[in-house]
């Protein structure tokens, strides 16, 4: 039963203070405006035709077997097909949505987000036998510090790993756009301690990717049935070269192809540039007292251009590739090969 409260004007065929009985509510209800209506029962069969009602329930709960739906958004509380949908049908390719606001302070007084606050998080949790544990996550943060339309963030990827019991991160999207995987912090191979991987969104300052293992490999490339290439390389459109593996070996590759040459003519004074070259021993400042036969790169450069990369106190420190000094050995050897050959023919006269 319910009681019409003093005070407020009673609908049609009711007087204040009267006690309604659910008879007399049902015979009214269709065409009466119901004000004022305090701890009612509603029937389950009862309807309320053409009405629409805003209920504000304060901290109670409200627990209901069937599904709340508002706006296309739906929460199905069955437990044997619980979900949450949200579905839109318009002439526009807005999405549906599922919003997740932040602010400090209170609802009627908000306050700015700092860096680092959450904004929202997608819990996912699994029942052990005796209670509901974290099994993944999906957060978002703020990631730097807001200003007027400016809302920095991240999203944090999180773990529990098998006989853990609590979340771990394992990746992280920043607000401008590096991707790290196994660290919260960006790979750099120059600099830190951190392990993980990086992709990098400021390409012409750190590379694409940046990667760190302690004590073990960084990566590994597999061909998994017939010889050939693992790794391509290409300059702007072009192939200039590619790792490749057979069953029993590795071979390093650069562009030797016919169809990307042209000018082609034998090579001349192998000897004068091999003389040219200078072999040293010396010691690397990185490991020190470690004797290495080998070239200086700039000097090198002067005798052999293309072996070398990069430029003489450059920024970028000089690399030298061993394998452009083959023609020359080769040269070389067929030089003196054939004045052997001929001092030879010379003695047999």
């Amino acid at each position: 039963m319910a009681t019409i409260t003093t005070g407020h004007n009673a609908p049609t065929g009711f007087t204040s203070g009267e006690v309604v009985t659910a008879t007399k509510l049902n015979a009214h209800v269709n065409s009466a405006t119901v004000t004022g209506i305090v701890n009612a029962d509603v029937d389950a069969a009862a309807a309320i035709a053409g009405t629409k009602i805003a209920p504000d329930f304060g901290s109670q709960n409200v627990v209901t077997t069937g599904s709340v739906t508002a706006k296309d958004a739906t929460v199905q509380a069955d437990d044997s097909s619980a979900a949450v949908y949200t579905s839109r049908a318009s002439e526009d390719g807005g999405p549906p949505y599922v919003v997740f606001d932040k602010a400090r302070g209170t609802q009627s007084s908000k306050a700015v987000v700092q860096s680092g606050d959450q904004c929202g998080q997608l819990l996912f949790r699994g029942y052990d036998g005796s209670t509901t544990v974290s099994s993944a996550a999906i957060a978002c943060y703020v990631d730097g510090t807001p200003g007027a339309n400016d809302m920095p963030g991240r999203l944090v990827f999180s773990t529990t790993a098998d006989g853990g019991s609590s979340l771990t991160e394992r990746m992280r999207i920043t607000s401008n756009g590096e991707v790290n995987f196994g660290t919260a912090n960006n790979i750099s191979v120059s600099t830190g301690t951190d392990d993980g991987a990086t992709f990098y969104s400021s390409f012409s300052t750190a590379g694409v990717f940046q990667a760190s293992n302690n004590n073990n490999y960084v990566a590994f490339f597999r061909r998994r049935a017939g010889n050939g290439g693992v790794l391509g390389f290409y300059r702007d459109t072009t192939p200039v070269g590619n790792i490749a593996v057979s069953t029993t070996a590795t071979a390093y590759n650069t562009a030797s192809d016919y169809r990307l040459k042209q000018n082609v003519e034998p090579m001349a004074s192998g000897l004068a540039k091999l003389a040219a070259l200078a072999p040293k021993t010396f010691e690397f400042k990185a490991e020190p007292n470690v004797k290495v036969d080998g070239f200086i790169a700039h000097e090198v450069q002067e005798v052999v251009p293309h072996a070398v990369t990069g430029e003489k106190d450059g920024e970028e420190m000089q690399g030298l590739d061993m394998s452009k000094l083959v023609p020359v050995l080769v040269a070389a050897v067929q030089e003196l090969s054939a004045k052997v050959t001929a001092l030879e023919s010379a003695q047999n006269q």
